[in-house]
């Protein structure tokens, strides 16, 4: 499984639009390649991780701190498709100053 993170949801877009694996049609209309014999490609989009311990707030409610994960993701499978040229610069692989794959990704393939 590859990890991918782009700055934005309008930068991973438009590189799967170059990968030809999105198209957006003149009304905005949508046609998602995303699951097909040769890749699946599971959006994750924006999330949030848990930080420090639960608090409770002034109602005495407890609940966990969260902080918003820089950039916007994705979890890419490959079955026999090649890599497009416009999905490597956003993948997560210690390459390039980019942290490598995520210790305990927030969501994975079943």
């Amino acid at each position: 499984m590859f990890y991918l993170k782009a700055s934005d949801r309008e930068q991973l877009e438009t590189a799967l639009i170059e990968a030809g694996w999105l198209v957006i049609g003149d009304e905005g209309e949508r046609e998602e390649n995303f699951y097909t014999r040769g890749h699946s490609l599971d959006i994750i989009g924006s999330y949030q991780r848990q930080v420090g311990d639960t608090v409770i707030d002034e109602d005495g409610v407890p609940h966990a701190e969260f902080e918003n994960v820089d950039g916007y993701h994705a979890n890419l499978l490959l079955h026999g498709s090649e890599i497009p040229d416009s999905l490597q610069p956003l993948f997560m692989d210690g390459k390039d100053g980019r942290p490598d794959s995520p210790a305990s990704p927030v969501r994975v393939f079943a």
